[in-house]
This record gives C-alpha cells, structure tokens and sequence, in this order.
C-alpha cells in the first residue's frame, strides 16, 4: 500500500490536540491519538527542525493504521479544507 501523507495541519497539531478539538473522532480514533502522548519529548522534529515539531502528529503518523490515517485526513479535510495535505 502506499503511504498515506498526513494532512498539514498535522505538522502542527499534537495527536491530543486532534482527539480534542476535531469534531468526530470516532472512539478508535480518539484511543489511538491519546495512546501517541507517552512519546511527546517537547523536542523539534530532528529531520525537519523548521517544519514539524516531534509532539506533532505528522511525526508520530506512522503510528497510526493506514485505516485511522485516512480517518484523521477526511476529518481535516473537513474541518480544514483550505490547509494542504502533506
């Protein structure tokens, strides 16, 4: 399967901040996005030090199941269609 790229509010958004302020995180979601919060490190992403910050969600996206990646995406998508995917 090819990799899904993760919206770009998720450069910016930690996983908690998704689960919190999107509307319809579906509960799956919501656990998979809370479980990424014993990761955080408050540290700058060390491969894009300008972009993304190592808290954020683009950073942990592997984390999540191809199934929940597209589920985040649709519910950027909808909530922030003007912001580019990845």
């Amino acid at each position: 399967m090819e990799r899904i790229e993760p919206h770009g509010l998720f450069e910016i958004f930690r996983p908690d901040d998704v689960a919190e302020n999107i509307d319809g995180v579906s509960p799956e979601l919501y656990n998979a996005l809370w479980s990424i919060v014993d990761y955080y490190t408050g540290e700058p992403n060390p491969e894009a030090p300008d972009s993304c910050y190592a808290d954020s969600l683009a950073y942990h996206w592997d984390k999540l199941t191809p199934e929940l990646q597209l589920e985040a995406n649709k519910l950027a998508l909808r909530e922030y269609p003007y912001m580019p995917r990845g």
